[in-house]
């Protein structure tokens, strides 16, 4: 089961690492859309100043000054062009969570899966299931001959050690030694 998992648990990491950084960009963009829409307008002051005079011999017989005020608001950032993320849960993490639970029953059906692949493959190949009986029982009756009961207890101290014994499907034992010197 750990086996077919590992494979699972690393997609699963990736899909929440994707869907996160979505995440993170949605809030990234709705508060920066937040914050520059508090903005305060930016006011341009534009004075126009007249000057009127009346001269009379190049004398200034009256003067007339007066002020245009054409000053003008400009919004920094435009509410209608500020970007308006959606986060849709249900388009993003319902489809994940319903493909995630597929796979988790997956990982607990595999290894009724395999046993039932064995018993198929025994059920129409049983000729070869026999052989192979045959071969895997002479061969543990050869192993067990060769053992001592000093060599059987040594052996059980050095399986609670070591990983392939608690692990046997990820860790697997690489020890021939009694086949290569048969």
């Amino acid at each position: 089961m750990l086996k077919f998992s590992m494979s699972i648990v690393s997609h699963s990491m990736a899909w929440l690492f994707f869907v996160g950084l979505d995440g993170l960009v949605y809030w990234i963009i709705s508060v920066l859309s937040n914050r520059l829409g508090e903005l305060k307008p930016l006011h341009v002051p534009v004075l126009l100043k007249v000057e009127e005079g009346t001269f009379f011999i190049g004398i200034n017989v009256e003067r007339k000054q007066m002020v245009y005020d054409y000053s003008y608001d400009v919004p920094i950032f435009e509410k209608k062009c500020l970007p308006a993320p959606e986060l849709w849960l249900y388009k993003s993490v319902l489809p994940l969570s319903v493909i995630f639970g597929l796979l988790v029953l997956l990982v607990v059906v595999s290894s009724k899966l395999s046993q039932l692949r064995l018993i198929v493959s025994e059920q129409f190949y049983s000729e070869d299931a026999e052989k192979r009986i045959a071969e895997l029982h002479a061969k543990i009756l050869k192993r067990r001959s060769k053992w001592t009961a000093k060599d059987a207890k040594r052996t059980l101290k050095s399986f609670a050690t070591q990983l392939h014994f608690w692990f046997p499907i990820i860790f697997r034992c690489q020890n021939n030694n009694h086949e290569n010197k048969i």
